[in-house]
């Protein structure tokens, strides 16, 4: 887990992105994540989805995009409520958007066609949990995509070690290796589709689409 306690990292990611909440799209980590939204915009060209959710949604830039392009219906959920009332300014009330934790995902089993998750699944102090109950919300035959930071090593550990440290204060977890998430994902009953590393030298992503697996 590292230096601090799961509800802790909660909290300090919670506080990063209220205080960035008001100008997140200028921030550094907005630009990070700006390229990752066109990435799955595209990956989503050509599937036929009819509900769509967005964990760790932000400030709804991306279900904007999907709302433009796609005839679908759009959900999203962030732990940040700052981030959510940005997604409502943008929004309105189309969208079905909440505040809360995505260990508890507050829609009934089988809701969605598509998941997404762009840069948040490293801020998940229980990365199981997450996907258990995306897999729960997601409907057979339908998509988990995550999009999230890549670093290749030695470069990757010394991260991670630096989120492990009293040096971390925006609540990231861990930087995942390919096998590290085809392995949660296996485990929590996915099958990974396709695998791809995006982006330039400082601003690396991974893109993994997966499906639930047969449920027993």
């Amino acid at each position: 887990m590292g230096k601090f306690g799961q509800q802790k990292y909660k909290e300090l990611s919670r506080d990063h992105f209220e205080e960035l909440s008001s100008h997140y799209s200028d921030a550094c980590a907005g630009k990070y994540t700006e390229p990752m939204h066109y990435d799955i915009i595209q990956e989503l060209a050509g599937r036929n989805f009819e509900r769509l959710l967005d964990v760790g949604c932000g400030t709804g830039t991306f279900l904007s995009m999907v709302s433009n392009k796609f005839h679908a219906r759009v959900s999203g959920i962030d732990i940040s409520p700052g981030m959510i009332e940005r997604s409502r300014e943008l929004l309105g009330h189309r969208v079905d958007l909440r505040v809360g934790d995505s260990e508890h995902l507050p829609w009934e089993d089988k809701s969605f066609d598509i998941i997404t998750c762009i840069a948040s699944f490293h801020h998940y102090p229980s990365p199981e949990l997450v996907l258990r109950e995306m897999r729960r919300v997601l409907r057979s035959g339908g998509h988990l995509i995550i999009a999230d930071p890549w670093a290749p090593n030695p470069f990757r550990f010394l991260v991670n070690l630096v989120l492990r440290s009293r040096f971390n204060s925006a609540g990231d977890v861990r930087v995942y290796t390919q096998d590290e998430m085809e392995e949660l994902l296996k485990d929590c009953g996915f099958t990974s589709a396709k695998w791809m590393i995006k982006g330039n030298l400082l601003r690396r992503y991974f893109i993994v689409t997966a499906s639930p697996g047969q449920r027993s």
